[in-house]
């Protein structure tokens, strides 16, 4: 039964009758064969492989969108943050919002509040800090209890 057959359902072949002259290529879909291309017509790939396969192993557990956008007492978490400050660049909120991890990685801490854009796209490439989800909402939470006086309320605005 052939790779190009419908009756393989989906599932791969004991053996492969195209012949040693096809070479296989994974794609999201499944399998496809392609009949009078040389195995070697991958190798050009091998690099953009590698890319994403480190791309798919980062620590940030949910990508943007995944998540609902989390919210201290109705105002978007990522609002409360001071983006300047994270950065290292002067800070014009003029102490308005939370001065918490100082050169972490943005994406990250995105990701950490359920924001909508940007994750971190070096992954075991990035030099800053990528804090645990658990760790940025407890700065957050200190950081209203010390500016606000009041308890802090969690909840997740609507996608």
């Amino acid at each position: 039964m052939a790779l190009s057959d419908p009756r393989a359902g989906g599932r791969v072949a004991d053996s492969i009758t195209e012949g040693a002259s096809s070479c296989v290529l994974l794609t999201t879909g499944g399998l496809i064969g392609s009949k009078g291309i040389d195995a070697t017509c991958v190798m050009p790939l091998l690099p953009y492989a590698h890319t994403t396969l480190m791309q798919t192993r980062s620590n940030e557990t949910r990508r943007p969108g995944e998540m609902r956008e989390a919210a201290l007492c109705g105002i978007k978490a990522t609002d409360l943050m001071c983006w300047e400050y994270v950065t290292n660049r002067p800070c014009l909120c003029g102490g308005e919002r939370a001065h918490i991890f100082r050169l972490a990685c943005g994406g990250a801490l995105n990701v950490a509040l359920g924001g909508k854009s940007g994750r971190c796209k070096r992954l075991s490439n990035c030099r800053f800090e990528h804090p645990p989800a658990s760790d940025v909402r407890g700065a957050l939470e200190d950081w209203w209890r010390s500016t606000r006086a009041s308890e802090p309320l969690w909840t997740a605005l609507r996608a």
